[in-house]
């Protein structure tokens, strides 16, 4: 039995990209879930009798599905996880094979059997909540938090005791001023440190930095340039601000800077086109350069499914209503086309970008994809 909760969603997704069955067996059960969805279970059990009706007529199939759904079943009478909004499984009983991810975000609920587990919901977040670093400081306090696509981690948190108001007939107030300045800036250097550490042995995606007035700014002069490109947004807050209500700030700098990044990536599409620059646009150009390891960064329409058939011995995929493999001559099994392609892109080592309503993205077939050569 194969289990494994990795805090990193880009590695989980690695994983299952590359996981699918050759003989082209609908034998993976992809099951996601809302927690705070009261019905959900009258969801799941609707689904399973609908996907146990077409699997019926294949014994071997159907027993392999009763096993997962079983497993899943049990699985999901206790919430292992209860900050979690959603969880994903996935279950195949030949080969054997589990794995469950909690998820800090709604999913919408839904289940799948196929060739190999369904992951376009999982793409879909890692793109839209990439791994990033909230920094809450102001002069006597430093809080950070290494906010992964699914767990919110403390990375850790200093303070320091700066000298009171002056008073009369004790120092002057030039040289109060001037040595509470040097422990604030010592403070703020010792909590750069920390920071330029994180940034640079991890694979953290922006900062966030949050605190009260000037006090972030300060703390921002003792970065390196190369951190200080990092910054996304920079949030005026209270050190007694609930850290929830601060999080919820922060996801949503990082969401508005995702979607910008999205539309330029659009645009700068429509300019490469029309310059003939290395990108290609279409189904099967886009399918053609992903099988080939030659696409650095995939466009795809969010809301795009193209029905159509894999083999899994060949990797052969077509558009259509299954039929044998024009290669070996095997059974094929029923998918989204644009799924298959989200999974090629992922084993390849491709970036994914989901982008929502662009209209020439539509006029280019909802995919495109920029080329490495």
């Amino acid at each position: 039995m194969v289990e494994k909760t990795s805090k990193d969603l880009n590695e989980d997704l690695e994983e299952l990209a590359n996981v699918y069955q050759e003989d082209s067996k609908d034998t993976y059960l992809s099951v996601y879930l809302d927690l705070k969805d009261k019905a959900r279970m009258d969801f799941f059990d609707k689904r399973v009798r609908i996907i146990r009706n077409v699997v019926k007529k294949d014994k071997m199939e159907l027993a392999n599905f009763d096993k997962a759904v079983d497993a899943a079943r049990d699985e999901l009478k206790v919430n292992h996880d209860h900050e979690a909004k959603a969880v994903a499984l996935f279950i195949s009983k030949s080969p054997d094979y589990f794995k469950r991810i909690f998820l800090p975000v709604e999913t919408g609920n839904l289940i799948v059997l196929d060739t190999s587990p369904y992951i376009r919901p999982l793409a879909l977040i890692e793109d839209e909540y990439r791994d990033y670093v909230l920094v809450l400081v102001d002069s006597e306090h430093f809080k950070i938090y290494d906010m992964a696509a699914t767990t919110i981690e403390s990375k850790g948190s200093k303070s320091t005791e700066l000298i009171g108001k002056h008073k009369k007939g004790g120092w002057s107030q030039q040289r109060f001023s001037r040595l509470r300045k040097e422990a604030v800036d010592k403070f703020h250097k010792n909590c750069a440190e920390d920071l330029v550490k994180i940034m640079r042995e991890t694979d953290q995606e922006g900062i966030v930095l949050a605190g009260p007035g000037k006090a972030k700014e300060d703390f921002a002069k003792h970065l390196p340039q190369d951190i200080v490109s990092e910054i996304v947004a920079r949030l005026d807050v209270s050190m007694d601000l609930h850290q929830s209500k601060l999080i919820q700030m922060a996801e949503g700098e990082m969401a508005a800077a995702e979607k910008a990044e999205g539309d330029e990536l659009s645009k700068m599409l429509k300019d490469a086109v029309m310059a003939g620059k290395n990108v290609t646009y279409g189904l099967e150009e886009t399918l053609e350069a992903t099988q080939q390891g030659r696409v650095s960064i995939l466009l795809v329409d969010t809301d795009t499914q193209i029905p159509g058939y894999i083999c899994e011995k060949d990797q052969h995929i077509g558009k259509g209503s299954p039929k044998p493999c024009p290669i070996c001559g095997g059974e094929t099994s029923e998918v989204d086309v644009i799924e298959e392609i989200i999974e090629f892109a992922i084993r390849m080592g491709s970036r994914v970008e989901f982008v929502k309503g662009n209209d020439y993205l539509k006029e280019l077939g909802c995919i495109a994809a920029y080329l490495r050569y």
